[in-house]
């Protein structure tokens, strides 16, 4: 069995990517600190450790099958490698 990620999994990644991105820049404004050089490196450093635990954790692969809990576990997981990055 192939484990790659399909298009279908690569559309679900660049949204979440897209999301994670979003939120960061809205924390920005609404702390009203704005945006330096730091938050473009934690920020850079979010997305990277996002991709690439979510590809250790198959997080998008095409054949899970899990139910909703188990998708959340799989979540919580990834959430958990975004809070050690942040450090």
């Amino acid at each position: 069995m192939d484990n790659r990620i399909n298009r279908v999994g690569y559309l679900r990644l660049f949204t979440d990517i897209i999301i994670l991105i979003l939120c960061f820049f809205i924390a920005s404004v609404i702390s009203q600190r704005g945006f330096g050089e730091k938050d473009k490196l934690i920020l850079g450093a979010f997305v990277v450790g996002w991709y690439f635990s979510s590809k250790i954790i198959k997080l998008y692969d095409e054949f899970r099958t899990e139910e909703f809990i188990g998708e959340m576990l799989v979540l919580l997981e990834n959430i958990l490698v975004q809070i050690i990055i942040a450090g």
